[in-house]
This record gives C-alpha cells, structure tokens and sequence, in this order.
C-alpha cells in the first residue's frame, strides 16, 4: 500500500500514544521519485573480501557503539553516562591513504574484526559502517534520502614494511555524545543493533535457525524529524512505509536531541517499526490510516497491526535484549515486559540533561486486562483495541506453560498463504493460530492462550469483524439484533465500531443484484440503520465527514442512507450492478452522530438478503 500517496494511510504507522493524529492534512509526493535522491552505494562485506597472494597484514580490532542506558525508576528515561557494546555483523572497510578499499570484512557478534590486506608500509584507515548484508542480519541504517549515505567511524594507522599484523587501539566508539560525535553515529548503530537482535529472536525461537529477513533501509538523522519530509515538521514521529519499504526513525527537533523527542535509542520504537516491517513482508496487513492513542476502539485491521508491533518489540527484548538466558551481546538480564517511548536524556557527566527528558510513554503488557488502563477491552471489545492485541500475545507466549512463538510466527506468516484471508484483524489470526496450535505443536499452551483469550475479551474467529457471508437459498431470514451506542468525541464524532456497526465480508461474483436490509425497531426510539459497500482495502468514514461538502471516498463503492425518522420499519437498497467480481466489506450501520444514549436506548432487529425492496431471492447469512 502506497503510504505516501495516501497520508491517511500513513498517519496508521504513526506509534505516539498521546496524540491523536488529525494533523494529517499535507499533500504528499513519494520521496523515492525525487530525482535529488542518490542510490545507496554498493555493499562490500566478507562476501566480497579480496584474498592476496603475497605478504599481508592482519589487521584486528573492536568497533563498538554507545547508548543511552534506560532508567525506568521515577521516569528518569535516558538517564546517565553512555554504554558501550560492541558493533555487531557490521560492514569494515580498509582504505589506503587515496582512498582506494583495498579490503572489506564484517565484524563478528562482539564487534571484533580481522581483515587482510598486502603488507605495504604507509598510512591507512579502518572503517566501520552502519549497515549489514550478512547471513545475521540485512539492514542499512542511513543519514538522509537523498544521500543514502551510511554513518561511519573511522581510525587511522600505519603499517611498517614487515608487521604481520597490527592491532586497532581502543576506543574505536561510535559515540553517544553530540559533543564527540556531530553525527550522532551511536544513533545508528543502536538501530542496527534493534534489527539484529529481531533477526536472532526469530532464529532463536523458530526452526528457522538460518532465517535473516529481508533487507531493509532505515532513514534517521540526529535532531531532524523525518516527517519533515512530507511537509509535517510538527508531527514528532517514526513510522515505516510499506510502497517504500523504508523505515524513519525520529532523531530530535530543530538539531535538538537533548529535550526532544527522539527515538534512536528508543528500542521499543524501533523494534514496533521493523515489526511493521515484517508484516508487509511475511504476514499481512490491510491497515488502511487513521489515528490511534490506545484509548478507545479503532478498526479492527489497524488494531492488529498495532497491536502485533507492540508485541513483536517486547517479545524480542524480553528474549534476547534484556534476557539473561541469552548468550550474545544484549542491554541488560532482568527481562521486559513493556513498550517504553523516552524525551531527552538526562544526568550526563559530559553533556548534563536537558530540560525536559523522562518517558513519556511506559505499558505493561503483562498487566491484565481489568487493571488496564489503556486499551481495557470491555466484552467482545478485545479485537477493536490494540494493546489488547499486545497484552494477549505477550502473555500467552510469556507464560511458563505457554504457546510459543513459533506457532506465532507460523500463524502470522500463514495470513499470506490464501487468497480467501480478507480484511486482516485478529479474530482472523486467533483462528488461524488455533489451527497451527492444533496441528503442528500438539496443542502446546493451548489451555493458557484460551484463558488469556477469555481474560482480554478476544475471539478465535470473525463473529465480531470480517465474518463472511453468503446467500443460502432460503427466504425467510432469520433476525439480528443492535443496540447502538452514542459516538465518542475525539477531536471529532467516532461511530462505535462494534456496537453501531456490524461489519460482513462478501463475495460479490459479478452478476448484477441488488443486496437488501431490512429492519425494524423495538422500543420506544427510531434507531435508524443505512447500509454501505465497502472495497477490499477500504477506508471507513464516520457520518461526520459525510457531512463534509467536500467529503470523498472512492473505497465506499456503493450506499444506501436514507432518513427515517418516524417509522418502526426500515429497508435500504445498494444495486451492485457495475461493480467487479471481488470481496467487499458491507456495513449495517446505525445513525449515531449528533444522538445522545437516550435517543438511541432501543434495538434494531435487521437482516440482509439478495433480491428487491419487496421480494427476497434469497437471505444472507453468516458462515
């Protein structure tokens, strides 16, 4: 999906929990057209070492990068002196003193590295970048789109006419301090280090012990917001967009990194982006845009989305970045359990603090659902609510007698294997995942993933969202029944959609009908239904923007809305005919906006059909 033709699309990438994103009203052009760009220079790594044949030089060394250390106490957030570890399965190049390679390598796990190069006295360089094409990780981390450069360290030494080996003295640091480093270049080794601790948690806890994800360009710069590049520089954020394949990480505001917001070395930030990542590439996502705060129910297809980041970030820091279990180069041992998003740093012996720093975004996903304070899925409200989505994976894959994350990882990859698997959202997954559980792990964890299911009013199947349905012959329709509820205000009128709406796929073959609803009040108020057509891919509108002279919708294929204000009976007619074969999303929906609760206190008993206003051909029915 194009993210940047479709800045509402965009806006769904958006990870701040605090903002709901109405500011996204700019014009946007694909920056990978912009003909200012440059291409990414090509990789030389081990794979394209040189051998020589005569003399040579060994020449050895540790690179490694800086970070700031995550204070979770008081909210202190990045807090303290910088950390160093090493820099791992990077690019190394050695250059001579014109600037030719003569020698490429990459560093081990540790940051360790030993190249060869012809033993020929004179001056020379080892360079270190961030950026990897090797079998652990595949990633480029660079400083702007239209240089495409990566961020490097460099250390300059000499080679005497008989060395056989020279050793590079420490520190050769990719420093965390703007006061040493203009660049920032801890930044982005941190970034690289996230995307490579994701890669060996999925090796580590599936049986693709060889697996490394396709490779993908990260785009980050110290103090720069990179939603400036779609003319929103007030918009603090990182996000991935998927017709790029790219991912943005925020660097600060205006050169600012001390009391900005910046997320480089926000790990949970930039696992939650390369989470994204992974979707569009080995499972799938039909987000369609929209804004998210974790505060109230959203559209099931972005909830999932949002709601596996969420998880994916914690899984991989609770496995391996802060697990003691965990034999390679990681932050801590006390494991993880949450989504943490920090301001600034402070208490830095060189550079101080700045004048504002902290978190400003810290959830638990263990926590239960009746102590939720965000995302707290009332009954049948599980699939609506993103962190819901999060707290049930991190559980039920946490739990000493849980699922574990291959049958996950199996399950989120299935979403790609059949045409049939529409409108993507977690009800969907859930039955997927019970049939892996099932047939390929024994039904390992199934007990506990059932009472997590329960405890965060989840489902395991389409009955809330997306469930087909489909003609059966007969023509007398059994009755289903809503009771709507009013609109929640925020920032503008949002139907709810699990109460307000009901949502079905279909699959429209072609032939020209007409689909009906017909409906009937009981109770003392007129709940009025309409009934809408959605394309696959759609983008729902609330009746507020409807009501916009300029509203426009080109997914909303086809509706019916007429006012009834009087009538206890009802019937809406959309004629399919002109459509293309396909799968739609049809919504009954009830007029809620401008209502208050106690005009809608009341049930409309409805039920859909193929055929016309006064004959039904044959009824429609949930699969």
């Amino acid at each position: 999906m194009d993210l940047r033709s479709r800045h509402h699309q965009l806006c769904w990438y958006i990870f701040a929990f605090f903002i709901l994103l109405t500011g996204c009203q700019n014009a946007l052009e694909p920056d990978n057209n912009d003909y200012t760009q440059n291409p990414e220079s090509a990789y030389c790594g081990a794979a394209q070492a040189t051998s020589y044949s005569g003399a040579t030089t060994t020449i050895t060394g540790t690179a490694t990068f800086q970070y700031r250390p995550l204070v979770l106490t008081s909210n202190k957030g990045l807090y303290g002196n910088p950390v160093s570890k090493g820099v791992t399965y990077a690019e190394v190049h050695i250059v001579d003193s014109s600037g030719n390679t003569i020698q490429c390598g990459e560093t081990d796990s540790l940051g360790a590295f030993s190249l060869a190069v012809p033993q020929v006295a004179g001056t020379y360089y080892v360079q270190v970048f961030s950026r990897s094409m090797s079998s652990k990780v595949k990633a480029s981390v660079l400083k702007d789109i239209y240089s495409a450069l990566p961020y490097s360290i460099s250390k300059q030494f000499t080679i005497s006419a008989s060395a056989t080996s020279v050793a590079i003295p420490t520190p050769f640091v990719a420093s965390a301090r703007i006061s040493e480093d203009s660049d920032l270049s801890g930044g982005a080794f941190n970034i690289l280090a996230d995307i490579f601790w994701a890669n060996e948690f999925i090796r580590g806890n599936t049986s693709q012990t060889s697996f490394v994800a396709d490779k993908v360009s990260v785009f980050w710069k110290q103090g720069f917001n990179p939603y400036s590049y779609y003319n929103a520089p007030s918009v603090l954020a990182s996000f991935y967009v998927a017709s790029e394949d790219r991912l943005y990480i925020l660097g600060g505001k205006n050169g600012d990194v001390k009391a900005s917001d910046t997320d480089h070395f926000d790990d949970s930030v930039i696992l939650h982006e390369y989470g994204h990542f992974l979707e569009a590439h080995y499972g799938r996502s039909d987000t369609p845009g929209g804004s998210h705060n974790g505060n109230f129910i959203i559209d099931p297809r972005l909830a999932w989305s949002e709601g596996w980041a969420n998880y994916f970030q914690a899984a991989v820091q609770n496995n391996i970045v802060y697990n003691s279990s965990y034999s390679g180069p990681k932050k801590g041992s006390s494991g993880w359990t949450g989504y943490v998003d920090t301001v600034g740093f402070g208490n830095d012996s060189v550079e101080g603090s700045g004048s504002s720093y902290g978190i400003q975004i810290n959830r638990d996903l263990s926590e239960l659902n009746s102590a939720a304070v965000y995302d707290k899925a009332s009954t049948n409200e599980g699939v609506f609510r993103e962190f819901s989505i999060s707290r049930t994976l991190f559980k039920s894959m946490t739990n000493a007698s849980g699922i574990p994350f291959a049958a996950i990882w199996d399950a989120f990859k299935a979403l790609r294997t059949s045409s049939t698997y529409k409108f993507i959202n977690f009800g969907l997954y859930n039955s997927i995942l019970n049939t892996t559980l099932t047939s390929s792990y024994s039904s390992q964890g199934m007990a506990t993933w059932t009472s997590v299911i329960t405890e965060e009013n989840q489902k395991k199947d389409t009955s809330l969202y997306g469930r087909f349905i489909a003609t059966d012959g007969t023509t007398s329709c059994s009755e289903i029944a809503m009771s709507p509820v009013a609109d929640q205000s925020l920032n503008y009128d949002r139907s709810n959609q699990l109460m307000s709406n009901d949502f079905y796929a279909y699959y429209y073959d072609g032939s020209g009908k007409q689909i009906v609803l017909k409906s009937r009040n009981s109770g003392a108020n007129i709940i009025d239904m309409n009934l809408y057509v959605y394309s696959d891919g759609y983008y729902y509108s609330e009746e507020i923007q409807e009501a916009q002279a300029s509203f426009s919708n080109s997914t909303m294929v086809r509706k019916s809305k007429t006012l009834n204000t009087g009538s206890t009976n009802e019937i809406e007619v959309v004629d399919m005919s002109g459509l293309p074969a396909g799968y739609y999303m049809i919504d009954v929906k009830a007029s809620t906006y401008g209502k208050t609760s106690a005009s809608l206190n009341g049930t409309a008993n409805y039920y859909l059909y193929i055929g016309t206003s006064s004959t039904v051909t044959s009824c429609l029915v949930p699969q």
